[in-house]
This record gives C-alpha cells, sequence and structure tokens, in this order.
C-alpha cells in the first residue's frame, strides 16, 4: 500500500506540473547556460548609461541594414539607413561613431549626395 501511495503522490506531482506548464528542474548544462545568460544580461540592464554629447540633439529610432557579405574576399557591402527624430531647433548635424576602417562610397540624404566628414579615429559628422 505504501509502495501505491508513493506512486499515486509522483503521479499527481507530475501530472500537476504538466498542467502548469512547469517541468521538474533539471540537472545538466543547458540549465547553468541558460542561468549564466541570465546573470549576464540581469549586469548588462544596471551598467550604467553613458551618453555622447555629440547625440544629445536627436533620438536615433533603428538602423536599415542591406548588406552584401564576401567572406572569400574578407568584404562587405551594403547601406545603414539611419531613422531618428530632430529634437532641437536649428539641428544641422548628425553624429555617428565610425571606424577609419571602413570607407564610405556616398552619403545620401533624401536622394542627394553630401560629403560626411570624419572626425578622429572614430567620427563621422554629416551636416
Amino acid at each position: 500500500m505504501k509502495y501505491f501511495n508513493l506512486v499515486l503522490f509522483a503521479a499527481i506531482m507530475l501530472s500537476t506540473a504538466a498542467v502548469h506548464g512547469q517541468t521538474l528542474p533539471s540537472h545538466d548544462d543547458s540549465e547553468e547556460i541558460a542561468c549564466k545568460e541570465a546573470h549576464a544580461k540581469m549586469r548588462s540592464f544596471f551598467m550604467p548609461n553613458r551618453s555622447n554629447p555629440l547625440t544629445e540633439n536627436y533620438d536615433l529610432k533603428y538602423y536599415r541594414f542591406e548588406w552584401q557579405i564576401d567572406p572569400a574576399l574578407y568584404c562587405i557591402r551594403g547601406k545603414a539607413s539611419p531613422y531618428f527624430e530632430v529634437l532641437e531647433n536649428g539641428f544641422a548635424e548628425i553624429n555617428f561613431d565610425f571606424t577609419t576602417m571602413l570607407n564610405i562610397g556616398s552619403i545620401e540624404y533624401h536622394g542627394l549626395k553630401i560629403e560626411g566628414i570624419k572626425s578622429g579615429t572614430y567620427g563621422l559628422i554629416v551636416p
């Protein structure tokens, strides 16, 4: 009778976990990896917010990237289209973090080609 009660108790616990969408914990590597990933995400959430004073007059909403990648040539070609909202009157330029290791073929604004100005090692100013 004790064996039957133990089996019945185990069956009830397993069915309750299944009904509530829960699973019994397992002690495999995937659980440890999930815990480490959650911890890393939590750490990055509490990192201090850094702001660049050159980007405070606009709100960057998102980028749209269109890439053509050729690993055989170690080459990436494509377009990067930033979408942003101007926050101040008299907005005259947008600043980007940009490495000098990349080449710019052209810069267009509403279909018109304009010149960008490289500033320092990691700056690109587009009037």
